[in-house]
């Protein structure tokens, strides 16, 4: 009676170290498998300005993850088949882009075969835990190249076009030759530092963020997110139109050097606090909302 009970016993010790052998053997392969995926990101990130925010996107997934481990732990295991669906359709995805060469193809990918190991191993409830977490790496995952070329061009023709009219409006005469506006005997350039498309897409990051976690309820964050783009762009505008007359009134140096770079540091600030402030009046509208609905009895 006593060899059974212990060997019950064993074999009750053992599974968690099987279950934890193979969620090793799990993250050594997916490691293997993304590592490059993963580099190549990190020197974009690192390369690019616009992108630099994204090194913090992994660590915010892994913190919300970590938030809602104990959430994912207490859910029971129930393998399902459709998860090897997903993790398959992943792994398709992954191949195609990295034959092709097409990165964002190889980085969302690894959101799409996380999402499938999780379904297929735990089941559907566990990746339904799992899903904003996972899917957030989308905010870093999701930037290419060519995004910053692209976008970024495009808002440098919307900053030029409305800062030249704002300057005018304000009293500083200035004229506009594409990406080039002049003001007297001073010529401002909108490089691409002055698009605006950092503090753009690290304010859409924080969007998602609030969107996920946040209180409130999907319409008005939904509301709160689509503010970003012309809060951001709006921002950007009354900075380069604060230059020009800047530079007209005080001096051009001052307005292209100090000014133009306490300005752009200044940016994301002011455009983070005056989204926080629209966030508080959608909370206050959301809650004025559904006092005022009437009740049944």
């Amino acid at each position: 009676m006593s060899t059974g009970v212990g060997t019950a016993a064993g074999r009750h010790r053992m599974r968690p170290n099987l279950s934890a052998l193979i969620v090793l053997v799990i993250i050594a392969l997916l490691a293997a498998l993304y590592a490059p995926v993963f580099a190549d990101f990190v020197q974009a990130w690192l390369t690019y300005p616009e992108y630099n925010y994204a090194l913090l996107v992994p660590l915010t997934s892994l913190f919300l993850l970590w938030r809602r481990w104990p959430t994912l732990r207490a859910r029971p295991p129930r393998p399902a088949a459709r998860g090897g669906l997903a993790l398959g359709a992943g792994l398709i995805m992954l191949l195609a882009g990295v034959s092709s060469g097409v990165h964002v193809a190889q980085g969302l990918s690894f959101i799409v075969v996380v999402l499938g190991l999780v379904w297929f191993l735990r089941g559907r409830d566990a990746a339904r835990v799992a899903l904003f977490p996972v899917a957030y790496l989308a905010c870093g995952l999701g930037l290419y190249r060519g995004l910053a070329i692209s976008l970024g061009f495009t808002m440098q023709h919307i900053t030029a076009r409305y800062a030249n009219t704002l300057a005018n409006l304000l009293g500083a005469p200035s004229h506009r030759d594409g990406l080039l506006l002049t003001l007297g005997h001073t010529q401002f350039l909108v490089a691409e530092t002055c698009s605006g498309l950092s503090s753009l897409l690290s304010l859409l990051a924080l969007g998602w963020l609030v969107v996920g976690e946040g209180r409130g309820t999907l319409q008005y964050k939904l509301l709160l997110c689509l503010s970003i783009v012309p809060l951001a762009l709006i921002a950007n505008i009354v900075r380069v139109a604060l230059v020009l007359v800047i530079s007209q009134d005080i001096s051009p140096a001052i307005a292209d050097g100090f000014v133009h770079g306490l300005f752009g540091g200044m940016i994301f600030i002011i455009t983070l606090s005056l989204l926080l402030l629209i966030r508080k009046v959608l909370l206050w509208l959301d809650r004025s909302t559904s006092l005022s609905l009437p009740r049944l009895s």
